[in-house]
């Protein structure tokens, strides 16, 4: 079993060894501006031996000072910007952070509008940065830095945001940014609450679809489909149809509003039926378990709508 002591002389370690990559940095150009920030584990940069962390992070400031927060399962080793010494405690995640902050060269808030009957949203960025930027990009889907930098489609800058208008799937996007220095930094978040007229969509709950709209006498139909990811489970399913969408309170406040919708715990298939222009608001509340500390966890709840209308004039 892994000791306290052996985390601690790790986390030395890997400490003299970005100190060891500051140096070798700056012996190649003295006037380089380092403001760096470093994920654990990246033997690209920092090369250790002892024992492997599961994550962390490294800060190096403009002037060769080195923070860190390293952890496992068991212990949480933290190095403060100001302070020479590594403190070593049981890991919480709650807990295993700098108590004395610091300040990213990079920070990203991103920022969803939906628009146009719902058809069509806006993603923004609000990019903070020590140092100028080089490049804004986004893709669809959780995509990693390497291939975001190449394929990545460039965001227009406007105002103090860089902006990407008529997205019209729901599910994970990716924003990239990288500096005149080199710092990068990647965020996925999840846009929601476009009305999905037809086509497939994912969140951290659940990978769904809307199917094709048929027609017959006068009745059209859309049937959603909806497969829980994580030991998600569903524990409430509902919908409405009327000429506007309804919202997460209206369910939310009255557990018989709305018409019941017969599920299973992991899995959903249901398909509505209306007329011309009519809208249709399924409401789905699921349980999941959320990990407080390592290996302990705790019920949590989350609820979405599902929205789609029975005319494809706004496509």
């Amino acid at each position: 079993m892994l000791k306290k002591s052996s985390f601690r002389d790790s986390a030395y370690g890997i400490i003299e060894s970005a100190y060891q990559y500051v140096v070798i940095k700056t012996a190649k150009n003295f006037d380089v501006k380092l403001e760096e920030k470093i994920q654990l584990p990246d033997h690209s940069k920092i090369h250790h031996k002892g024992t492997e962390p599961d994550g962390g992070t490294i800060w190096i400031s403009g002037e060769g000072k080195i923070a860190m927060v390293m952890y496992n399962k068991k212990y949480c080793a933290i190095k403060e910007m100001k302070r020479s010494e590594v403190t070593v405690q049981n890991y919480s995640k709650n807990t295993c952070k700098l108590k004395e902050g610091i300040e990213d060269p990079l920070k990203v808030q991103t920022s969803v509008e939906l628009y146009n009957e719902d058809q069509y949203a806006s993603i923004k960025a609000e990019i903070k940065a020590i140092n100028p930027i080089k490049t804004v990009k986004y893709m669809k889907g959780q995509v990693a830095e390497s291939v975001i930098a190449k394929e990545g489609k460039e965001m227009t800058l406007e105002g103090d945001h860089y902006v990407v208008n008529d997205i019209t799937e729901n599910g994970y996007y990716t924003i990239y940014e990288e500096d005149t220095k080199g710092n990068t930094i990647s965020k996925s978040f999840i846009v929601e609450g476009i009305v999905v007229l037809e086509g497939s969509f994912e969140d951290r709950y659940v990978n769904g679809s809307f199917g094709e709209l048929t027609q017959s006498w006068g009745k059209w139909t859309r049937t959603l489909t909806i497969e829980t990811k994580n030991n998600v489970k569903i524990v409430d399913a509902r919908y409405t149809k009327k000429y506007t969408y309804d919202t997460v309170d209206e369910f939310e406040k009255n557990p018989n509003y709305g018409e019941k919708i017969n599920f299973e715990e992991t899995k959903l298939s249901y398909t509505v039926s209306g007329t011309w222009l009519q809208c249709a608001t399924i409401y789905v509340k699921y349980e999941y378990q959320e990990e407080v500390e390592p290996g302990v966890y705790e019920k949590r709840y989350a609820s979405k709508l599902y929205k789609t209308r029975f005319s494809n004039i706004f496509q």
